[in-house]
């Protein structure tokens, strides 16, 4: 089973600077967490942005359930009302995830720094997860909704439904002042995650 350790997979992460990354939104859940498998339907998270400056990355606890499917994309996005939006201008950026790379890690810390995609606190967006066409993949939840500022939100045919009441496990962060850092040294991550700069939320899936 995985573990959710917030602060520990941003401290390893490859982003090519962490100087100014900071913990913006997350779903707080230690207990009552379970799995959910998608195989066409996109599954999405809304949030509300808390820190403004430069969106870095998110993290989600990703699993597949075959190492030969194709990456899965994961997006950011406006929202259109309460869900995310559908319209191709809506989509502020887009990587992708393999699936080794999804089975591999404790948790899955998704860099969208490369993106350059700029937040301001109070900002409602989502982040959205599509899986290639009969591929089955899985995403922790929280079936407790202990996120405020956002919902789980399903896509069928391509159309998002009513929010659940249930958030993903998720973690998202932000650059706070975006131009002002400095490459780390290798150590750094260490240093940080040992002094708990970013604080430690883990969970255990039974």
């Amino acid at each position: 089973m995985k573990h959710l350790i917030l602060a520990a997979a941003l401290a390893a992460a490859p982003l090519a600077s962490q100087a100014a990354v900071v913990l913006d939104q997350q779903d707080p859940v230690v207990t009552g967490s379970t799995a959910v498998g998608f195989v066409t339907t996109d599954l999405a998270q809304t949030f509300t942005v808390g820190v403004t400056g430069v969106f870095a990355a998110v993290e989600l606890n990703i699993s597949s359930f075959s190492l030969s499917h194709d990456p899965l994309t994961v997006s950011l996005r406006k929202t259109a009302g309460i869900v995310p939006s559908t319209l191709a201008a809506d989509i502020l950026a887009t990587t992708t995830i393999t699936a080794a790379d999804a089975n591999a890690a404790l948790t899955d810390l998704i860099d969208f720094s490369f993106a350059g995609v700029g937040v301001t606190a109070g900002d409602f967006l989502a982040i959205v997860v599509t899986p290639a066409a009969d591929q089955t993949w899985e995403l922790d939840f929280d079936v407790t909704n202990a996120y405020a500022d956002g919902r789980r939100v399903s896509a069928t045919g391509g159309v998002f439904g009513t929010p659940s009441s249930s958030d993903l496990t998720f973690a998202t962060y932000v650059d706070a002042a975006p131009g002002s850092d400095v490459p780390l040294p290798a150590a750094a991550p260490l240093m940080a995650l040992g002094l708990g700069a970013l604080g430690l939320a883990a969970r255990r899936r039974g």
